[in-house]
């Protein structure tokens, strides 16, 4: 497996998303400051019928990767070529059916959100720059798609994280020259230009070099397009399943209620979104391993990778249900605070929603498209269903259950088997980590009772984030302590990371001694 690759993979995967949580935390007061709020609220809501555009997308980018990283794999260079072409033909094609639905949208925006949008002249300008960008930015992950299969994880890495700290910097500067909400849409689409432009010129440099042929082929573009036939679906019906709990709740629960519930999913949802970046990280190498037919090394990765994956999504898991009262009530207010009974409904979810993920991911890189592509539409309208027989019989409860359920049966469990069928899961490792899990499990558990009367009784009157800090270190101490003790394969590995590094700071010292 290739080490620098996978690294690079790990700095796009996790930059990518920490420079965006950095942007939201920044710009939602400078926002607030330099908007008018009801122009900025118009434009929030604007904001979620404009992603309804990336329904245009039926996921290019992440198919293009995937053929193209197994292509590589293979060594059929001409191939790839082929497939380079079509795909650049397709991403033409996304971006102009998606400039024709945006059109679409703009002109029933009024009617859709009940307002009258239009009659803001910035508003207006900022809709169209938007809708434009958008689709500039579905062409975008075409290009970035291409160059993730080909392996030029730097290249991609360095133009998401470079665009979004160009996206702040253009924001700011925009709205301090009082140009308000359309600040937000200009300093879009310049991010969307230059992602599209840089991936771009990645591709033509290598085409130039003799590194690649891009080949425009009408037989093999038809054959290519037909792989979007289930996708379209998929995404679509993805797509309004993942936007339909929230207006679910609204039709049968009080507005206030909503409130509470997102703001006590919201940790959650962005512990997922960084804890899931590996996986996706991990995609171009398999479907090129893949490619290589090296299914011993295909194994191999997969085996240790789940293991560890698996083990921190755990440790994620113990330290939510520890702390999740005190991080509510010291990011909001106690008040905010939604019970255990839903916080560990939500947090069950999370943790084999996130299982699911990396193996529905592991699926999607060895190849089985089609198959991911038909689980998720039949997840999407099974969750639709659910969440609606579950808010009217058992409120709230019972739409977490349903999700609950949904993540189990259909992420974890299906891709799971999935995977094994197609004969790359180690069934060793999974029995060595059930074996873990039986102690672990009982001990984790153990210590957040413990911790609960601890904390009732020494320090129930310290201030949150003091009582975050004790709590985490009580369970967090003897909990990896217990971890390296039972587990052998983690102790070897701990141990030859020890020696890489005073081989490592050995030979620094060494390199330094000469040079002086």
């Amino acid at each position: 497996m290739n080490n620098k690759t996978l690294r690079w993979n790990l700095v796009f995967q996790y930059g990518y998303t920490i420079t965006n949580i950095i942007n939201s935390l920044v710009l939602l007061p400078v926002y607030i400051k330099f908007i008018d709020s009801n122009i900025l609220g118009l434009w929030l809501a604007t904001g979620n019928i404009l992603a309804w555009i990336t329904m245009s997308d039926p996921g290019i980018g992440d198919i293009l990767q995937q053929k193209i990283a197994e292509l590589k794999g293979e060594k059929k260079d001409s191939q790839i070529g082929a497939t380079i072409g079509s795909g650049l033909l397709a991403c033409m094609l996304v971006f102009i059916i998606s400039i024709l639905v945006g059109i679409i949208f703009y002109y029933f925006i009024d009617n859709i959100l009940g307002e009258d949008v239009l009659i803001y002249n910035e508003l207006r300008i900022a809709i169209i720059i938007s809708i434009v960008s958008t689709s500039i930015t579905l062409l975008s992950f075409g290009t970035a798609g291409i160059n993730q299969g080909m392996h030029k994880s730097a290249n991609v890495a360095i133009s998401y994280i470079s665009s979004n700290l160009l996206f702040l910097l253009i924001n700011i500067c925009l709205l301090y020259f009082e140009f308000g909400v359309v600040s937000i849409a200009i300093a879009n689409l310049v991010r969307a230009i230059f992602l599209t432009a840089y991936n771009t010129l990645v591709i033509l440099r290598e085409a130039r070099e003799g590194k690649l042929h891009i080949i425009l082929n009408l037989s093999h573009f038809k054959k290519f397009i037909k792989i979007f036939s289930v996708t379209s679906v998929s995404k679509v019906i993805t797509t309004v399943s993942n936007n339909m709990d929230l207006i679910i709740l609204a039709r049968y629960l009080p507005g206030s209620f909503i409130t509470l519930f997102e703001v006590n999913r919201r940790p959650i949802k962005m512990a997922q979104s960084l804890i899931g970046r590996y996986s996706v990280a991990l995609m171009p190498l398999l479907s090129h391993a893949k490619g290589t037919g090296n299914y011993g090394e295909v194994t191999t990765m997969l085996a240790i990778r789940i293991k560890y994956y698996f083990q921190v999504l755990l440790f994620v898991s113990f330290i939510l249900c520890l702390n999740y009262e005190y991080l509510i009530s010291m990011w909001t207010s106690k008040d905010q605070f939604a019970g255990h009974t839903i916080i560990y409904l939500l947090i069950g979810s999370f943790f084999f929603g996130t299982m699911g993920y990396f193996m529905s991911n592991i699926s999607f890189a060895l190849g089985e498209i089609r198959f991911n592509s038909i689980i998720s539409s039949i997840k999407g309208v099974l969750s639709i269903i659910l969440s609606i027989i579950g808010v009217v019989k058992f409120g709230i409860i019972g739409v977490l259950v349903s999700v609950l359920f949904i993540n189990f049966l259909l992420e974890f469990i299906v891709f799971t088997l999935k995977v094994y069928k197609l004969n790359y899961l180690n069934l060793s490792m999974f029995k060595g980590l059930l074996n873990i899990w039986s102690i672990v499990i009982p001990i984790g558990l153990f210590l957040l009772w413990g911790e609960d009367i601890v904390s009732q009784e020494f320090y129930n009157e310290y201030s949150y984030s003091m009582k975050l800090l004790i709590s985490t270190l009580m369970f967090c101490l003897p909990y990896l302590a217990i971890n390296i003790l039972i587990d052998s394969e983690l102790r070897q590995s701990m141990i030859k990371s020890k020696e890489y590094l005073i081989k490592k700071l050995n030979l620094n010292k060494g390199e330094a001694f000469q040079k002086v």
